[in-house]
């Protein structure tokens, strides 16, 4: 497969060295799918990334067993189906592990929640929240609490856990000597959030992004990354077709091919107005340049 990207990889000079990024998403392909360009552009400028899968995604996301389960195609005992949960649980880790590689992510940890129902629980927050003590990140990423509404959604659930976890993490706990640690920023994946809302009461919480990573350079490695995803058929045309949409459309918005949306929980301070170089790039390109970066795109999609 051929690609054409001519976007360059810029850094940004106040931008602190040596950050701790940690990302927690529901399921195990949300980090390549809604953050894996911004995750390798942080790895490439030596940031450590840890990653952590909330849940196991069987009951929802392993798309072999859900076809068998949904069509009446099988009926399995009780035995059996807790032998086919554990092997596509076992099969999903293997993937992310995969997957995670290809970005250079080394740090992964499976919390091994059944996603079932999953809910806004002390055991959880509890499990988070010694995960922020350890890994002591500068920056988290995690789901909008309000996608889907924040109601039997395992993303906005995810997002609703983390923010208790970080409260957890930062004040005193009783018989827990630990020193305390609070976050920086926490920014929250725009994808699906920002997007179409899929019911009345998500439209009521719908956000807007507010920051836009380019990821034309790097969107190669997050196709390589999905296509290891085949547990719930996240590979090949999918993986193509999600990314010229979604990256597409956001991308679009940035005046670049390719971008991942996010909002920030908390305001930014600055001494002065922010304006950075990419802002006074594009005040200045000619409709022929703006339009020859918005027009690159992946060729051969199968």
């Amino acid at each position: 497969m051929v690609y054409h990207m001519t976007t360059p990889v810029t850094v940004d000079a106040s931008l602190p060295s040596h950050l701790k990024i940690l990302l927690v998403g529901a399921h195990p392909a949300d980090a390549f799918d809604n953050a894996g360009g911004t995750l390798v552009h942080h790895i490439e400028r030596g940031d450590q990334v840890t990653c952590a899968v909330m849940t196991h995604g069987v009951r929802s996301h392993a798309n072999v067993l859900l076809d068998q389960l949904l069509t009446g195609q099988k009926e399995l005992s009780e035995e059996e189906m807790e032998e086919q949960m554990q092997h596509w649980a076992r099969e999903k880790n293997r993937e992310v592990l995969a997957a995670c590689e290809i970005m250079g992510i080394s740090d992964v940890r499976f919390l091994v929640t059944d996603d079932d129902m999953m809910l806004v629980e002390p055991k959880i927050i509890r499990q988070v929240g010694d995960l922020v003590l350890d890994v002591r990140p500068d920056v988290v990423i995690t789901h909008y609490p309000y996608e889907g509404g924040g109601i039997a959604n395992p993303h906005g659930t995810t997002g609703q856990v983390t923010l208790h976890a970080l409260y957890y993490a930062r004040v005193a706990r009783q018989g827990d000597s630990r020193k305390a640690h609070q976050v920086g920023q926490v920014y929250y994946m725009g994808i699906p959030a920002a997007g179409v809302s899929l019911n009345h009461i998500e439209a009521r919480f719908q956000p807007t992004a507010d920051v836009l990573i380019d990821c034309t350079d790097v969107i190669e490695r997050k196709i390589r990354a999905l296509d290891q995803i085949k547990s719930q058929r996240y590979d090949g045309a999918y993986a193509r077709k999600r990314v010229e949409t979604v990256d597409g459309h956001f991308g679009r918005a940035a005046g670049v091919a390719y971008a991942e949306p996010f909002m920030r929980h908390s305001p930014e301070l600055f001494y002065h107005l922010p304006y950075t170089e990419n802002q006074r790039t594009r005040s200045n390109e000619t409709q022929v340049q703006r339009f020859a970066k918005l027009t690159q795109r992946l060729s051969n999609i199968p």
